[in-house]
């Protein structure tokens, strides 16, 4: 196993000196007034980028590659990344009273300052928001049961049409008889026979129909002409199966990042994100090419599911048909290895939102300040690469939700049936 780390930095050290400058009046004439800002001081970098990559170094890899030697290794590799932008704060204050200088007590009439690349850490701090929960292992399981299950797919599902021929013809007959009702409705003009064959609950049956005997119908022909048409004499050694998942969540919360007893308040949006994705691949040897294979007659239990009233609706929820078919026999595929790669992005960051002004000294009862406070974020980003290696293949389905608007549409018709 080998270690490189790759560092960049930005070649230049942003820097705030201590202090910021004030015009007012102290004597008898305006004067720029140098007041301490200790909590302002800082230097940073406004990027920084670390790549580090673990891996195996498998000598003379291209010719032993080329040669059909099947080289899997695990393979890590780790960015990231630091992104600070200083912050432009603008200050403008007036007042009519008194205000004690050490020469003399005189009015003081208005002031204002401004200071530019304040280092962000100390108004923003570093304490991220912290990420929302994300089922990591749900997400990898879903790529590898997806992956084995390809590699068991057949072109036609013959099992699952022989045991629904009988019911397949007499729904093509149901809907050939109701085409001749609305015919002759349409011929002699019969407005009643019409409502009563476009009504609510009549289109809501097509719908199902034709989503669930017409389309399946029309998938199986357009199967069965694939397998009439493979070229049984010409059949890959070797094939890639690939399937993937992902999953995503992010978090927001406006909060009060730092603060001058005082003197002033700074508020930041705090963001954290995470995008999280797997693929999966599985190398078969395809020993031999049968004609149950090509017509699916040697999934048994993959059709068995298939014929279970409302399985496809289990399906939106569970991956049961998946997992199913990946532990089925595969007759004449033989599995040479697999893989998961996973794409694993963090993303936490604080902006600068807004400054409150909170200066208020007792000595003077008509004080008016303003803190205006743009730019300014600190962001990190950490992403991860690595591939693991023949992956354990679950046992059990894992919870996906895979829903569409059809499908919510479908899902509220079946409840009104299943309710009423």
């Amino acid at each position: 196993m080998r270690t490189r780390t790759t560092v960049y930095e930005s070649p230049d050290t942003i820097t705030h000196a201590d202090g910021y400058y004030a015009l007012g009046i102290c004597g008898d004439l305006f004067r720029w007034v140098r007041y301490p800002t200790n909590d302002l001081n800082g230097s940073f970098k406004e990027y920084t980028f670390v790549k580090t990559i673990d891996d195996i170094v498998t000598p003379n890899y291209y010719r032993r590659s080329a040669d059909g030697e099947i080289i899997n290794n695990p393979y890590t590799k780790t960015e990231t990344y630091w992104h600070r932008q200083a912050i432009d704060w603008y200050g403008k204050f007036s007042q009519v009273g008194w205000y004690y200088c050490p020469a003399q007590s005189i009015g003081y009439t208005a002031g204002s300052f401004r200071v530019g690349n304040v280092p962000p850490d100390p108004f923003l701090t570093t304490q991220f928001l912290a990420l929302p929960t994300l089922n990591t292992q749900a997400v990898i399981d879903q790529a590898v049961t997806g992956a084995f299950a390809k590699a068991g797919e057949q072109d036609v599902q013959g099992l699952v049409i022989l045991a629904e021929g009988n019911k397949t013809i007499k729904s093509f007959i149901s809907i050939g008889k109701r085409l001749l009702k609305i015919g002759r409705a349409l011929r002699k003009w019969d407005v009643g026979n019409l409502s009563k064959q476009f009504s609510a609950k009549e289109l809501a049956d097509r719908w199902m129909e034709g989503r669930y005997a017409i389309r399946p119908v029309v998938y199986d022909m357009c199967d069965v002409v694939k397998a009439l048409k493979r070229n049984r004499d010409k059949t890959p050694l070797r094939q890639t199966y690939r399937s993937g998942a992902s999953d995503s969540c992010t978090a927001s919360q406006v909060v009060m990042t730092h603060q001058n007893p005082g003197y002033y308040e700074v508020y930041g949006m705090k963001v954290s994100s995470r995008i999280f994705s797997a693929r999966t691949g599985v190398l078969a040897a395809i020993d031999a090419l049968t004609e149950a294979t090509i017509w699916g007659l040697d999934q048994p239990f993959t059709a068995m599911w298939e014929l279970v009233p409302f399985s496809f609706v289990v399906d939106w929820f569970f991956n049961v048909g998946k997992t199913i078919a990946s532990w089925s026999p595969k007759a004449g595929l033989r599995t040479l290895a697999s893989w998961v790669t996973v794409h694993d992005t963090v993303s936490q960051a604080i902006y600068l939102d807004h400054g409150v002004s909170t200066y208020n000294p007792p000595y003077n009862t008509k004080w008016d300040g303003t803190y205006t406070l743009s730019g300014g974020f600190v962001n990190n980003i950490i992403k991860t690469t690595s591939r693991q290696p023949n992956p354990n293949l679950p046992i059990l389905p894992t919870f996906s939700v895979k829903l569409d608007a059809a499908k919510l549409l479908d899902l509220v018709i079946m409840g009104k049936r299943f309710f009423k």
